[in-house]
């Protein structure tokens, strides 16, 4: 199963290379959520105390592949 970036919004690609590099902070939600249904980036939660925040990363794989796609 081959992940494909070519079809991505402009907000969508951004985000992803955002999150690719640890960069999960000020996501727009309608961007993410496409993210997560395409299965490009997962959602978890981190918390502090009485604080919970939701946060971004890319799964290895899709990780790789995108590394592979850059480089073309």
């Amino acid at each position: 199963m081959t992940k494909r970036f070519d079809d991505l919004t402009k907000a969508q690609e951004d985000l992803f290379n955002r999150i690719a590099v640890g960069d999960d902070t000020c996501v727009n939600p309608r961007a993410v959520a496409a993210l997560i249904e395409k299965g490009l980036v997962e959602q978890y939660e981190q918390k502090d105390g009485a604080f919970t925040w939701h946060r971004y990363r890319v799964p290895v794989a899709v990780h790789i592949r995108w590394c592979e796609w850059c480089s073309r």
